[in-house]
Formats: structure tokens, C-alpha cells, sequence
């Protein structure tokens, strides 16, 4: 899947990305945070590997804070344990 971002970061080479890491809220809470704060960077640097520049890709881990499904279940709690890429608000202007 990262070869497919790739393949669309080398196409809009002037573009910035932001990767954002989140995790369920098993375990400490600061845990969480540094395990999604190196989700995000695990993400960023395999596409630096790859050669987009890393000054177009910013990080940022979520921990627990922001989840997208309920953590009262198992599939719940896989669901808001993810990365994701966003492109900025400040890049559509």
C-alpha cells in the first residue's frame, strides 16, 4: 500500500503530507502516545527510503485521543489503531 502513496507523492511532487498515528486505548495512556507518535514515523521514514524528500511529510501521534470507532470491542479497538496521510489544509489554498 505505501507503494501506491509513493507512486501519488512522486506525482504531485510540490504537494506536503501529514502522517498521523493512532492507537486504541489498551494499555498507559503514554504509551499509546509514543506508540502512535512511531507508527507515524515508521510511515514517514519508509517513504523517505523510497525518495520523497522528508521536509514535504510531517508527523504527528494521536494516542488515544482521537478514535473513529468504539474501543469497547476488539474490532473496535483494531479499527482506531491505524496510520493515516492527510494532505493539509493549508496546501488546498
Amino acid at each position: 500500500m505505501l507503494i501506491s502513496v509513493y507512486e501519488i507523492m512522486s506525482k504531485y511532487g510540490n504537494t506536503n503530507f501529514s502522517i498521523e498515528g493512532h492507537t486504541d486505548t489498551s494499555g498507559p495512556k503514554a504509551f499509546n502516545q509514543k506508540l502512535s507518535e512511531d507508527r507515524a514515523s515508521k510511515v514517514k521514514d519508509h517513504l523517505v527510503e523510497k525518495g520523497v524528500d522528508g521536509s514535504r511529510l510531517s508527523t504527528k501521534g494521536f494516542g488515544e485521543d482521537k478514535p473513529k470507532a468504539s474501543n469497547a470491542t476488539r474490532n473496535g479497538r483494531i479499527a482506531v489503531s491505524y496510520t493515516h496521510l492527510t494532505l493539509p489544509t493549508s496546501d488546498l489554498v
